[in-house]
């Protein structure tokens, strides 16, 4: 009798792992095209939920002998997830890419060399799984119901030219939300990933989604997310994603506060990379901790610390006194520079000039203004016009004459709202045919010729 109930018991077993086996595998071809010398194929997850990754692919098999070079490839996915009962939009969103090395899963290939798919079959999954899934989560029901509209293109060139088009491929699914044995795998994921850093391109996606479902990180430890931060110090991009979650989830935890004034105090450099990011954890500990490491450090480290101070001003510029000590430390070690009139200056110490002077101007102090105003009248341009921004851009291009640093300096230190005060004074972007540029110039040439002839420029400060 006990024999038969192992019998039992193991054939239950078995018929378990072969359901689970089953659904794991359990795809399903939402288009498919042949061409001559290539298959394309669109697979789904029967039943997806954010435990799967991937759940969705597009699948190109090159029946050619030789390999193909990619001469063009572009991906366009939009997603949108609603209450099939009252058609009420839960979840939409969208995102492309024109990059190969991107786009295929493991494609390994030099960035400075032309993409290419040997003979076989080459997926496209990973890219858009992440991408879908961190759109639409974990839902608050069973399931929502979700279309989802692909463009697709991909051009080869191998024993002929081909062409590979969806223009624009649209269906339904539905996606789930996970049950309880999901959830412990996406927790257990999670705990791994954040203790063990991947050189992944999708993780920062991956960590992204899973930091923001209240049900995954209910277990996951404070201590595992500090560490975290020590783990991901080599992995930047990756590390952004924590960096947020923290900055929204752990704004009142001292342990954060604590593990960056250690590092101000150690004067780690990668830490200023992490503060710029971390707006609600600021410490006002912070700023004197930052001072006495702007009097030993190095000019480019320096520079860094100006911008992240000038990011959290509001923290402290009520302080006069941190504010004087703030731009002392520049005119005491770099007065040679500062002090100079424009026409003492060769093009380099120009260039240090328009670095100090950006620096200068993000200290608070007032009574710097005088030094920086001589160098209005100067028009020399420094950085070239390839530094400009793009010009639609909503914002003014970045200063590259001389006399627009100072004048950008100066609106600092007289705390003006610069993006209001450009527009005040005639910049309405977007442009567009190349007209930013040319209005920009217009408006500071003007702004400048008043300042040069107001009280703020004869009183004479220092």
């Amino acid at each position: 009798m006990k024999q038969r109930l192992y019998i039992l018991f193991f054939f239950l077993l078995f018929s378990i792992y072969s359901s689970a086996q089953q659904k794991a595998e359990h795809w399903l071809t939402i288009e498919e095209t042949n061409y001559s010398l290539c298959n394309l194929s669109l697979n789904i997850l029967h039943h997806p939920t954010l435990a799967n990754n991937p759940w969705i692919s597009i699948q190109i098999e090159n029946k050619d002998a030789v390999t193909q070079n990619i001469l063009n490839c572009y991906l366009e996915v939009k997603v949108k997830a609603y209450n099939i009962n009252t058609e009420e939009v839960l979840k939409e969103g969208m995102f492309s890419t024109s990059d190969a090395s991107e786009l295929f899963d493991h494609l390994g290939q030099n960035p400075l060399e032309v993409p290419k798919l040997n003979p076989g079959l080459h997926t496209i999954s990973s890219y858009i799984s992440t991408r879908c899934s961190n759109i639409l989560s974990i839902p608050n029901s069973k399931f929502i119901h979700t279309d989802m509209s692909i463009r697709f293109l991909l051009e080869l060139e191998g024993t002929e030219k081909v062409k590979l088009e969806w223009d624009d491929l649209t269906f339904e699914f539905d996606w789930y939300s996970p049950n309880s044995q999901e959830i412990n795998q996406i927790q257990n994921k999670l705990n791994i990933l954040l203790q063990e850093p991947q050189n992944e391109v999708d993780n920062y996606f991956i960590l992204k989604t899973l930091l923001n479902q209240a049900k995954i990180i209910e277990k996951i430890t404070d201590e595992t997310f500090v560490n975290s931060l020590e783990k991901y110090k080599n992995y930047p991009d990756q590390k952004i994603a924590i960096l947020h979650f923290l900055n929204t989830t752990f704004s009142s935890n001292p342990s954060i506060k604590d593990y960056y004034k250690n590092k101000i105090k150690q004067k780690d450099a990668l830490s200023l990379n992490d503060l710029k990011e971390l707006p609600n954890l600021w410490d006002n500990d912070y700023s004197e901790l930052l001072k006495n490491w702007l009097e030993v450090a190095p000019l480019n480290i320096q520079i860094r610390i100006y911008d992240i101070l000038f990011l959290r001003q509001q923290k402290w510029i009520k302080d006069k006194s941190f504010s004087n000590d703030l731009s002392n430390i520049l005119l005491e070690q770099y007065g040679d520079i500062l002090y100079q009139l424009p026409d003492d200056l060769n093009e380099q110490q120009l260039r240090m000039w328009g670095s100090l002077a950006t620096a200068l101007g993000k200290t608070g102090d007032a009574s710097a203004i005088g030094i920086i105003c001589p160098f209005l009248e100067n028009k020399k341009n420094l950085w070239g016009r390839e530094m400009v921004l793009f010009t639609e851009s909503l914002t003014a291009p970045r200063p590259t004459r001389v006399c627009d640093i100072a004048l950008e300096a100066i609106l600092n230190l007289q705390l003006r709202d610069k993006t209001l005060f450009y527009n005040k004074n005639g910049f309405s972007p977007p442009y567009v045919y190349g007209e930013s540029e040319v209005i920009i110039e217009n408006v500071r040439n003007k702004v400048i010729s008043e300042l040069i002839n107001s009280n703020i420029c004869s009183y004479k400060s220092r």
